[in-house]
């Protein structure tokens, strides 16, 4: 298991304009609301980072099971 700061430096690396985070049992969803203005496409999705550190796209996550929302927050660039 690692922590919400880990897993918050990790999508930074992938993604660096996050703005905002879903919290699920089973993990992270970092997202950037400018994004909310495309539909898809490169650089325009989240980033998932599970409980045990890997990182996965959302299709997955929700395949393989999110767990019950635990929270939402704004996160400062």
């Amino acid at each position: 298991m690692i922590t919400f700061e880990d897993a918050y430096k990790t999508a930074l690396e992938i993604k660096p304009n996050i703005d905002n985070c879903t919290e699920y049992e089973n993990g992270w969803v970092f997202g950037c609301y400018d994004d909310n203005n495309y539909i898809g496409g490169w650089g325009h999705t989240p980033v998932v980072i599970l409980r045990d550190g890997r990182k996965t796209v959302m299709p997955e996550f929700e395949t393989i099971g999110t767990g019950k929302e635990i929270g939402r927050r704004d996160l400062k660039r």
